[in-house]
């Protein structure tokens, strides 16, 4: 009888996707193990056919509320997962008082292998890498190292997810598509909808450029297309997770702020331009190992404020959001203009030069005279192919 594996990602849609590099390289090491996936329902369709053998969802509500949890009837479907040789934790253990929800699962499991990340709460692991916060190294890279420890390689490698064509009729070139949301965890990562809307029709007046709209219908679409003056297809909430990657597919340039929707265009290769605010983009910024990317976060000592060390941070950022009303639609169409090949940013000074396998990084981690700069705001990164 092959291995049986217990896999739990029970967070939101970028969390899964950043997920998915480790499991692919778990799934090449041992192609023979029975890989079952705990996610979260609204998530799980994101998953590409045969990457594991069997998903059981659990709505994230019922895992983050101890006393939903332990509720009878969560707890018989807790023990109903039966029974698994190892499972392995894709969670930071942030929060002292959420650790006894995940020592349960490996006893309702009764998993001998329990593998995860160490910050000092998981005392119910028995192999573990260092967790040296969020930030200190990517999402994905944490992951990657994390199932090396069950023999996989944890070298790069891009993020896969399901697709489906949706076929679009307007044919006209270069195509933008604009994600106006920053997801679901947190509204403050969001964009000004007046600032995507200036960057549609800049866009379109000066290339003759598409504008498509996606996302979610709690997402801000209404709202930039009300300031637009030129023409959009808007799909939001209109498509499923398979059908928005498969539109993402077909873009140009993909724009938006951090969210799943980033993460998702990152999977399938569309070069990008990510908006970041309070986040982190070291730990979260868009996975793109073999396509090009522009990420943009202004030179505030406050930021990011979200996901840092070994703290959630604020949720909710400030109410200021200076991170974001300093990055502005000039600079977020510039960029854009050099993916797609119109113009080319020079970075005055390159501080510190990386090749990583997710392409050339040119990074300046600190705020010196001469740092990087794209139409006078520092830049994070700016990422190219290898």
């Amino acid at each position: 009888m092959p291995d049986r594996i217990l896999l739990v990602q029970l967070a939101d849609l970028g969390d899964l996707i950043l997920t998915t590099p480790a499991i692919a390289a778990l799934r090449m090491t041992l192609p023979h193990a029975h890989l079952t996936l705990l996610t979260t329902a609204h998530t799980a369709a994101v998953l590409p056919s045969g990457l594991v053998d069997a998903v059981i969802t659990l709505e994230r509500q019922q895992f983050n509320s101890s006393r939903a949890l332990f509720q009878p009837r969560n707890l018989r479907r807790l023990w109903a997962l039966g029974h698994y040789a190892t499972i392995v934790y894709f969670h930071h253990f942030t929060l002292r008082a959420g650790t006894p929800k995940f020592a349960l699962l490996a006893l309702a499991t009764r998993a001998r292998r329990r593998i995860g990340l160490q910050n000092g709460y998981g005392w119910f692991l028995t192999e573990s890498i260092p967790d040296e916060g969020f930030g200190a190294q990517h999402q994905a890279d944490y992951w990657l190292k994390l199932v090396a420890l069950l023999g996989a390689d944890p070298a790069s490698r891009p993020a896969t997810v399901a697709t489906a064509a949706l076929e679009l009729l307007d044919t006209q070139r270069p195509r933008i598509v604009i994600h106006a949301g920053g997801g679901g965890y947190s509204t403050a990562r969001r964009w000004q909808p007046a600032h995507f809307a200036t960057v549609a029709n800049a866009l379109h007046a000066d290339l003759g450029a598409s504008i498509v709209l996606v996302g979610g219908a709690n997402d801000d679409a209404a709202a930039v297309k009300a300031q637009m003056h030129v023409p959009a297809l808007d799909l939001t909430g209109q498509t499923s997770v398979a059908q928005l990657a498969g539109v993402l597919r077909t873009a140009d340039v993909f724009i938006g702020a951090e969210s799943g929707v980033l993460h998702l265009a990152a999977a399938v290769g569309v070069p990008l331009v990510a908006i970041f605010g309070p986040g982190n983009p070291a730990a979260w910024g868009a996975w793109t190992p073999t396509s090009a990317q522009i990420t943009l976060q202004a030179d505030v000592t406050c930021a990011p404020c979200m996901y840092v060390g070994h703290s959630l941070g604020l949720r909710e950022g400030c109410a200021a959001r200076t991170c974001l009303k300093l990055i502005t639609p000039e600079q977020v169409i510039t960029a854009a203009k050099a993916l797609l090949g119109d113009t080319q940013p020079s970075p005055l000074e390159i501080i510190d030069e990386r090749v990583t396998g997710r392409g050339m990084i040119y990074h300046a981690p600190t705020a010196t005279p001469g740092r990087i700069t794209l139409l006078g705001l520092p830049v994070v990164a700016m990422t190219y192919p290898a």
